[in-house]
């Protein structure tokens, strides 16, 4: 006859539950512009208004001038994205928990991935302008740094860095009233670290060799990507040269 506690013993499930490694998402949100609330199969947001150009005066009680002010739209079309998970009661009676949260949290983290995804997409596509959303405006090759800078075959760099900030500049973004973003890698941010410049208290703020963070430089905030998402998005060419957008 067997000992009778053998009877007592049950089976009992870990309640915890643990996440597995992923990419986190949402990162892209604050640093860009986004309109709630749109509404129908296509929208325009923003109105976009050109430079306009001062006329002298040469006359006293002359005619007020009419100037022409150049404007264009930009417009968005809505792209669906849903996420789901049914749990039945009977698994929460077995389970002896409450899965609907963990399940929440995946879901939420999926939905963000997806919506940097299409802000990913957004920065070198087609963008549709016009009065109703009828011309194709192209990203300008005249708009992104040559991969030559700073040495071929390198990664990020200072010299890569500066170029884009002068890119900037020259396209007449205020630097003194606009945040600067720029997506990277862990391999952008440890061919960053290689560099003294950024490693040294002299140059930057903080201690970045102690903290492992990559400090501001040059004015631009870093938001970091793993390489496998960049690859998914289509940001490599398959051979020397990832593609960094900077804004």
């Amino acid at each position: 006859m067997s000992d009778p506690i053998e009877t007592w013993r049950v089976q009992q499930f870990k309640d915890a539950v643990q996440h597995l490694l992923q990419e986190k998402g949402g990162k892209l949100r604050s640093a860009v512009t986004h309109e709630d609330g749109l509404t129908g199969k296509g929208a325009r947001p923003v109105v976009q208004m050109g430079e306009t150009t001062a006329v002298k005066v040469t006359e006293r009680y002359g005619d007020s001038p009419n100037i022409d002010v150049p404007t264009d739209a930009r417009w968005v079309s809505p792209t669906d994205y849903e996420w789901g998970k049914l749990v039945d009661n009977f698994d929460k009676l077995r389970l002896g928990m409450q899965p609907d949260g963990e399940y929440t949290k995946a879901g939420t983290e999926a939905l963000r991935r997806a919506e940097d995804a299409e802000i990913m997409a957004a920065f070198f596509g087609t963008a549709k302008t016009g009065e109703s959303g009828g011309t194709s405006t192209v990203f300008l090759s005249t708009n992104a740094v040559a991969t030559s800078v700073g040495g071929a075959n390198t990664g990020l760099n200072h010299a890569k860095l500066r170029a884009a900030r002068k890119l900037l500049q020259k396209n007449k973004v205020d630097l003194d009233n606009e945040r600067l973003f720029m997506v990277v890698t862990e391999e952008d941010v440890y061919s960053l670290f290689g560099d003294t410049v950024t490693a040294s208290i002299d140059y930057v703020d903080g201690r970045p060799t102690s903290t492992g963070k990559l400090p501001m430089l040059y004015g631009f905030n870093f938001i970091q990507f793993s390489t496998d998402t960049l690859n998914a998005l289509g940001y490599y060419d398959g051979s020397h040269t990832y593609t960094l957008p900077c804004w």
